[in-house]
């Protein structure tokens, strides 16, 4: 049997409030064939303004994450995002965990083989790796399947993921729909519901 390419994933988050005074907690994964992934990285590095790291949603107008996201949408990757609601905004990370947990297993389920996401404090990351460990145990997902960190400055690839988080953010939320309309069926939400905070 001929070796299919390797599917990777770059992994960003976002949280957003909602009118209704609850919160969204948003993790998107942008999958792409890692022998294609240098021309995405060339893309995004064009649309960078000067003087700038990186791309980052909430440092860009509004205009210019319509351009963004239209030149996103022009590139073969696909987009896997799982939204959680109500976020305890006391407990933060059991949001991340429970839509990590979802995101993990789509990913597998695709054939990606690794995942890097934008790196937070190391307690954080060591939280991460043991979800995905916890998963590998259970079979959830492949015994190969490998988690990395970078620094958003790293990798471009996880400019595109900032960008659709935040486009998915601005359209559950009602502030923005268009950026999310461009990208079109690249995008796949999936939503879960949040044990809700005892009072």
């Amino acid at each position: 049997m001929a070796n299919l390419p390797a599917l990777h994933a770059w992994v960003d988050e976002s949280t957003r409030m909602r009118g209704s005074g609850t919160s969204i907690y948003v993790l998107a994964a942008t999958v792409l064939e890692v022998e294609q992934a240098d021309d995405a990285r060339r893309v995004v590095q064009a649309i960078r303004l000067p003087g700038l790291s990186f791309l980052h949603w909430h440092e860009e107008s509004r205009d210019r994450r319509r351009q963004i996201t239209a030149a996103i949408a022009e590139l073969d990757t696909l987009h896997t995002v799982v939204v959680g609601a109500p976020v305890d905004t006391t407990k933060p990370e059991k949001a991340r965990a429970a839509c990590l947990v979802r995101l993990a297993a789509e990913l597998a389920g695709l054939g990606v083989q690794h995942m890097l996401f934008e790196g937070r404090t190391a307690l954080q990351n060591r939280r991460d790796v043991a979800i995905i460990a916890e998963l590998r145990s259970r079979r959830t997902i492949p015994e190969r399947f490998a988690v990395d960190f970078a620094g958003k400055g790293d990798d471009p690839m996880l400019w595109i993921a900032d960008i659709i988080a935040g486009a998915v953010g601005a359209s559950l939320t009602g502030t923005d729909v268009a950026p999310l309309d461009a990208l079109g069926s690249s995008v796949e939400v999936i939503r879960i519901d949040l044990p809700r905070r005892k009072r």
